[in-house]
Order: structure tokens, then C-alpha cells, then sequence
């Protein structure tokens, strides 16, 4: 069995353990994003002016790029 087919196998055990065992908590989805992407996210859609667009786009990066940074830390 592969490296990639054994962590998938794990991963699966873990996602119905804890679906069994702790019904309450979601686990996050890749799709998921935290309340600051989703509040600059908000905020890029309901800019009015190009400017405002811009600089929301620029705070996302920003937010991304800091984020990656202290995931490289604990990864």
C-alpha cells in the first residue's frame, strides 16, 4: 500500500472516529475559511470603488501569506 492510500486510510478512521464519538464538532472542510478571510472576503464583494477592491484584495493576500508563514511554523 502507498504512503498517499495509508494516510487517506488513516485519515478516514479518524474522520469516522471522531464523527462517532464527537457529534458536535465539525471537522474543518478544505473549502472552509476563517471569519477574517470571510470578513475580507465580504468586504472585496461590496466595495464600490476599484481602490477599495484593490486594497480588500491586497488585505486578503496579506492575511493569506501571514497565515502560510505561521503554518510553515507548526508544520
Amino acid at each position: 500500500m502507498s504512503r498517499v492510500a495509508k494516510e487517506s486510510d488513516m485519515y478516514t478512521t479518524i474522520c469516522n472516529i471522531w464523527n462517532h464519538s464527537l457529534l458536535h464538532v465539525k471537522i474543518a472542510k478544505p473549502q472552509d475559511v476563517c471569519a477574517i478571510c470571510e470578513k475580507i472576503r465580504k468586504c472585496i464583494l461590496d466595495a464600490v470603488t476599484e481602490e477599495n477592491k484593490l486594497e480588500a484584495t491586497n488585505r486578503l493576500m496579506e492575511h493569506i501569506l501571514d497565515t502560510q508563514r505561521i503554518l510553515t511554523i507548526f508544520v
